[in-house]
């Protein structure tokens, strides 16, 4: 055998024995916790919020093109954009 052919035996016996050297020879660790379903959250306010003082609030209704009340007065929303 020539040089340049003892050479690469050396280095992949060598590589061949690092490489069985850093195997990892511990168990696999646990796998992480399952992040947050942040998809899966209610909107802030949403659920039984709104359902709070519904009773003490009057029916609106649309009469024409206008909004009333149950005595019939015209209601105005302000700062509402529908």
């Amino acid at each position: 055998m020539n040089k340049r052919t003892n050479m690469v035996v050396a280095s992949v016996a060598l590589l061949c024995s690092a490489a069985a050297g850093f195997a990892q020879d511990s168990p696999p660790a646990a796998p992480p916790a399952r992040t947050h379903t942040w998809w899966r959250d209610q909107a802030p306010g949403a659920g039984r919020g709104y359902t709070v003082n519904n009773k003490k609030m009057p029916l609106i209704s649309v009469n024409g093109n206008k909004f009333v009340d149950p005595d019939g007065k015209t209601v105005l929303f302000r700062g509402l954009a529908i």
